[in-house]
């Protein structure tokens, strides 16, 4: 199984691409890190071994907490999600968050992703507001949305800063989100490339 994971990532980097690994479990966690994967996604039951594993490595952790929330939500709901599942389902919101919180404390390098799809499409920012919830200070959250994960993606030189010669994509809100991270669920101006999207 490690020598399977050695070679598909040793492929990737063949290819200048990078590898997320979807994990929950400890074990695939740390064979997943010290394979030498980019990401762990969700990290539902990740360790402080994994955590200080991650951090000697430089693996990023991409929470998701608010598919965890959103799962956790829905199954107080009868016959929402089969019974088998449901127990499941009940209890990976909490952990999830929980994990941040403790990875987050610890170190782990952090970027943003929020798993939509599982969750609505255009609820993405309330990710933020879990990551505030669990002691990621709002800036750094924001930072993990933008310069962290321009980081992840190696694209840092071009995003993830208001900069020249960086491509000019932005949002804005009427509040100050440092303040009050809920602003960012009212986004007021969007820029592309430097080209205005939407301007209330």
């Amino acid at each position: 199984m490690n020598d399977e994971l050695a070679g598909i990532i040793e492929t990737a980097q063949d290819y200048g691409l990078w590898v997320a690994a979807h994990a929950h479990g400890t074990e695939g966690i740390i064979r997943a890190v010290e394979a030498g994967v980019n990401s762990i996604e969700h990290g539902t039951y990740l360790d402080e071994t994994g955590m200080d594993l991650m951090i000697a490595k430089g693996t990023y952790y991409v929470p998701t907490i608010i598919a965890g929330e959103w799962v956790a939500e829905k199954a107080k709901i009868d016959n929402f999600f089969p019974e088998l599942v449901r127990p499941k389902a009940a209890s990976i919101g909490p952990q999830i968050q929980s994990t941040f919180a403790k990875a987050y404390k610890r170190g782990v390098k952090i970027a943003f992703g929020t798993d939509s799809g599982v969750s609505p499409h255009g609820e993405n920012w309330k990710e933020f507001v879990l990551m505030v919830e669990a002691g990621m200070p709002a800036a750094e959250a924001i930072q993990s949305a933008t310069i962290e994960t321009a980081k992840l993606f190696r694209l840092d030189d071009v995003l993830g800063q208001i900069k020249v010669n960086y491509l000019a994509d932005m949002v804005a809100t009427n509040e100050d989100p440092t303040k009050n991270i809920s602003a960012l669920g009212n986004i007021v101006f969007v820029m592309k490339d430097g080209e205005i999207i939407k301007e209330l």
